[in-house]
C-alpha cells in the first residue's frame, strides 16, 4: 500500500522568497495556531460523546483515530466515521490540509480556520452533496498533491498547491441536491442567477469569490496581487471543471503543449478524480456513498414528480431498475475506469493513480461477484397502478418488468453529456484493464446493495 511522506519540499517564490527544507509533517514543524483562549473555550464534548474544538482545529489530526486522519492511505481513509467523530469534519481536514502551504506563504491561519468553519456551515444536510463528500475528495485532492501524487511536481508551486486544496474545500459549496438540467428544466432560481451553463458550479465559484472578498475571512489578503489573481483563477477553472457534462472531454483531451494550459489541465483532471473519490476507496466506504447517491437521486426524483414534470431516468424510486452490481459494473468501466487510465497516462505512472486503479478493480469484481442479473418486477398490479397515478407523466416506464436502463440514459441523468460513439471509445480505453479481473459471478439475492459493515 502506498502510503505518501508529508514534506515541505524546496520552494522559492518571487514575492515571499520563502525556502523551507524538508521535513514530515508533525507538531514540531507545523506548530498549533496561536489562539486567545478567553476566545476559544478548550475541548469538550457534546451531549452525543462527539470531539468538539473551539480552538485551533489542526492538533485534531493527532486525535483522531488513524482512519480519519488527513494523511491516512487511499483505501483506508474513512470520512463517515470522521463526521461521527468530530463536529466539524470538513472545517478540520481543511485546516490541516491548507496547514503547510499556508505556513510557506505566510498567510493568517485563523482565517484560514474561520474560512473552512463558514464554508461547513453552509453545506446543506442533502443525501450525498454534503459535508462528508467534501472531506472524501478534499482528503484524495491532498493526496494527490503529496510526494508520489500525480500533481505533486507542478504543487511545489505553493500556489498551485493553495488553488488545488482550496478548490477541492469549495467546490460544492451551497449544493442543492438536485443536477443542473433539473435547475434549467423547473426553471430554479439558482438558474434564474447563475445561469443555464454550469449551473452549480457557477454558484459554488461565485459563493466562494463572495467568502473569500469577507474580511474576516480573507486570508488571501496577505498574497501579492499576481499571485492572488492566480489563486482565484485556477480556483475558478478547477472548479468549473467539475461539471459532469466535460467528463468525456476530459478523458478524450490530450494534455496541452502550453505550460500553464497543463497546469490548469492537470489541476482540473485531479479535481474531476477527486470528485469521483468514493469509487476509489475500500468497497464498504464506496458502498454507502452509492446509497447515499441514490437516496439522493431519489429525492430529485420526488421533486420532478411533485412539479409533475418528466422524471429522470435512475430517479424513480418506483422504478424497477436493474440491479445495481451490473449496473456498478458498467458504469464503473465506462466512465471511471477510462478516467483513471488517462490520468495515469498523463502523470506519468503516479504510484497513487496506480493503486487508484487497482482499488477500483477490486470494486468491480466485488459488485461483479454480487450481481443478480435478474430484474425486480413490481410485487403486484395493485403497486403498479398506484405508482403509475402517482406519476402520469411517467406511465411509460412503469411496466410489470421493467427493461434495464441503459447507461447512456443514466450518464445523462448524472450530468454527463454522452453520446453512443464517445461510450464506445471509453470502453475500448478501459477494456483492456479490467480484462485481467477475475471471472464475473453471480450472488442469487434481492437486495440491490450490500449490508454495510460486512465487508472491510
Amino acid at each position: 500500500m502506498w502510503v505518501p511522506k508529508l514534506c515541505c519540499g524546496s520552494y522559492e517564490i518571487q514575492e515571499t522568497r520563502v525556502l523551507v527544507s524538508c521535513s514530515e509533517l508533525s507538531p514540531s514543524t507545523i506548530g498549533p495556531l496561536q489562539v486567545n483562549r478567553q476566545q476559544f473555550p478548550p475541548e469538550t464534548k457534546n451531549s452525543m460523546g462527539v470531539e468538539t474544538y473551539d480552538g485551533d482545529l489542526f492538533p485534531l489530526q493527532y486525535l483522531l483515530p488513524a482512519s480519519c486522519r488527513l494523511g491516512a492511505s487511499m483505501y483506508k481513509f474513512d470520512s463517515v466515521r470522521l463526521s461521527t467523530t468530530t463536529d466539524n469534519p470538513l472545517a478540520a481536514t481543511a485546516v490541516a490540509a491548507l496547514r503547510q502551504v499556508a505556513i510557506q506563504l505566510e498567510l493568517p491561519l485563523e482565517k484560514i480556520q474561520k474560512f473552512g468553519l463558514e464554508v461547513e456551515k453552509r453545506m446543506l444536510p442533502i443525501s450525498y452533496h454534503n459535508r462528508v463528500h467534501v472531506v472524501d475528495v478534499l482528503q484524495l485532492m491532498y493526496l494527490q498533491t503529496a510526494p508520489g501524487g500525480p500533481i505533486h511536481d507542478i504543487c511545489r508551486d505553493p500556489v498551485v498547491k493553495l488553488s488545488a486544496v482550496l478548490a477541492a474545500v469549495v467546490h460544492d459549496l451551497a449544493h442543492p441536491g438536485y443536477n443542473n438540467a433539473f435547475l434549467v428544466d423547473a426553471d430554479h432560481e439558482i438558474a434564474k442567477k447563475f445561469g443555464k451553463n454550469s449551473t452549480s458550479e457557477t454558484m459554488h465559484v461565485a459563493l466562494f469569490k463572495k467568502l473569500i472578498s469577507n474580511p474576516e475571512l480573507n486570508f488571501l489578503e496577505t498574497l501579492g496581487s499576481e499571485s492572488r489573481a492566480r489563486v482565484l483563477f485556477y480556483v475558478e477553472q478547477i472548479v468549473l471543471a467539475t461539471d459532469m457534462s466535460k467528463h468525456m472531454e476530459y478523458i478524450n483531451s490530450p494534455l496541452p503543449v502550453n505550460k500553464e494550459e497543463c497546469i490548469l489541465f492537470k489541476l482540473a483532471f485531479a479535481m474531476k478524480v477527486a470528485d469521483m473519490s468514493h469509487n476509489i476507496r475500500s468497497f464498504q466506504m464506496h458502498n454507502k456513498f452509492v446509497d447515499m447517491l441514490k437516496e439522493e437521486f431519489y429525492e430529485q426524483g420526488d421533486k420532478e414528480r411533485e412539479l409533475q414534470m418528466q422524471i429522470t431516468t435512475g430517479m424513480d424510486r418506483d422504478e424497477a431498475y436493474a440491479d445495481i452490481g451490473e449496473f456498478q459494473v458498467r458504469f464503473l468501466s465506462i466512465f471511471i475506469g477510462p478516467l483513471l487510465e488517462r490520468w495515469h497516462a498523463h502523470s506519468q505512472g503516479s504510484p497513487l493513480v496506480k493503486e487508484m486503479q487497482q482499488c477500483l478493480l477490486r470494486n468491480m469484481s466485488m459488485w461483479s461477484m454480487l450481481s443478480v442479473r435478474n430484474i425486480r418486477p413490481l410485487q403486484n398490479k395493485k403497486a403498479f397502478a398506484e405508482a403509475a397515478q402517482r406519476n402520469p407523466l411517467n406511465t411509460g416506464h412503469l411496466d410489470a418488468r421493467m427493461p434495464r436502463r441503459s447507461t447512456q440514459c443514466f450518464a445523462r441523468g448524472y450530468g454527463m453529456d454522452t453520446g453512443k460513439e464517445e461510450i464506445a471509445r471509453a470502453v475500448d480505453i478501459f477494456r483492456k484493464g479490467f480484462a485481467s479481473t477475475s471471472e464475473r459471478k453471480s450472488i442469487d439475492r434481492t437486495r440491490l446493495t450490500v449490508p454495510h459493515g460486512t465487508w472491510g
